[in-house]
Formats: structure tokens, C-alpha cells, sequence
């Protein structure tokens, strides 16, 4: 099964399992399952952006496939570009992720703490890093 496929099954489920019972409450359901401060209102988004990701995700193997497919681009480095290939499409699905917690208000909060911590850990490791860095970028200059 896709990952489309996994989202949409396991949001449809989910939703079922905990949407109200009640007739004549369409609005009050709808604004239930979309707002991200209640129990359901995140669910229906991760499925949606990880379903965007996917198409994008998709275009970009298509993209690829077909530059790589051209007798004219026979010449290209092959690892090279399927690895850029499956680094922008772990990207995209990073994106996907952030903005799928980022709507979740416990989420954005956590989220805020962990990029605080990381950008101080760069900074200590591109201190201690100092030496090494200055040495493989003289090295790329000699080249």
C-alpha cells in the first residue's frame, strides 16, 4: 500500500472511530474536525500534506526519470543525481512533517524547544569543528 493510501485509510478510521453520532450538526462536525485545538482537528491534516509530498515527491522520480532517460544526458553522473533525488524527496517529506506539527499547538511548542537546542549544539560543534572545516575547505581551494 502507498503511503497516499496509509494516510487516507488510517485518517478515515480514525475519524470514524471518534466523530460524533448526532443528525443536524454538519458545521459544529466539520469545525470539530478541522480545528487543531481539538481531539480530532490535527488528524486530517498530516494525511493531507504526506499526500501532497507524495505527488511531489512522485513528480520529482518522474522528473528524474526522464533527464536521465535522454540520450542527450547520457553523459551525467548517475549516483549523483539519484542521490540528490532522494534527498529532495526526504526534504519534501520533512516538510510535510513540520508543517503537519506545526498546526498541533503542544507540537509547535516542543517544536520551538528542539530548534532552540539544535542551534545551540551547531554552534558547539562548529567550534570544536573549527580546525577540520578550515582544512578541507584549503584542501577544495587547492583543487
Amino acid at each position: 500500500m502507498t503511503r497516499i493510501g496509509l494516510a487516507v485509510v488510517v485518517t478515515a478510521q480514525l475519524l470514524a472511530a471518534i466523530a460524533p453520532r448526532r443528525r443536524g450538526m454538519s458545521r459544529r462536525v466539520v469545525t470539530w474536525l478541522f480545528d487543531p485545538s481539538s481531539l480530532a482537528g490535527p488528524l486530517p491534516y498530516p494525511a493531507i500534506f504526506f499526500a501532497a509530498a507524495a505527488g511531489v515527491a512522485r513528480f520529482i522520480r518522474t522528473s528524474v526519470r526522464r533527464l536521465l532517460s535522454h540520450p542527450d544526458h547520457a553523459q551525467l553522473d548517475r549516483t549523483g543525481i539519484q542521490f540528490l533525488t532522494q534527498l529532495s524527496q526526504a526534504l519534501v517529506d520533512l516538510c510535510a512533517l513540520v508543517l503537519s506539527a506545526h498546526l498541533v499547538p503542544f507540537l509547535r511548542h516542543l517544536g520551538t524547544a528542539l530548534l532552540a537546542g539544535v542551534s545551540i549544539a551547531s554552534v558547539v560543534i562548529g567550534l570544536a569543528a573549527q580546525n577540520t572545516l578550515g582544512k578541507v575547505i584549503s584542501g577544495f581551494a587547492l583543487l
